[in-house]
């Protein structure tokens, strides 16, 4: 048999958990613990629908604890859910070309100057 949370009694009544468990306890002698405690659902059902009317309170119709939504109809088609947009891709950032560091300069300068001094005195006359 199925049964029922207190909190979900509370929902329907439109009251605290706390109010219903007194309620459980003075008028049918059911002493729980807490909001997370189980029922019945014959017992939640008749204990709802006679406190509903006592309040004047509209319950919902079909089985009013039920966790999901009904099951489709057959043959009813479902409606498609809104896409939600794609966050933009991340990209790359585009960098230059490299700086020339401290070894990239010495080359450039040495290759301006001869390297033996040999060299240089064929090159200077």
């Amino acid at each position: 048999m199925a049964t029922v949370r207190i909190y979900k009694v509370a929902e329907l009544l439109g009251s605290t958990s706390q109010e219903v468990l007194a309620l459980l306890k003075r008028d049918h002698g059911i002493e729980l613990k807490s909001a997370s405690s189980t029922i019945e659902e014959v017992v939640a059902r008749s204990f709802v629908e006679r406190i509903a009317r006592q309040r004047g309170i509209s319950l919902p119709s079909g089985d009013m604890f039920a966790e999901t939504a009904a099951p489709p109809k057959p043959g009813a088609k479902k409606a498609a859910a809104p896409k939600k947009p794609e966050p933009p891709k991340q990209t790359a950032p585009v960098l230059g070309p490299p700086a020339a560091g401290a070894a990239a300069r010495r080359r450039a300068s040495a290759a301006g100057r001869c390297r033996t001094a040999s060299h240089r005195r064929r090159t200077r006359g």
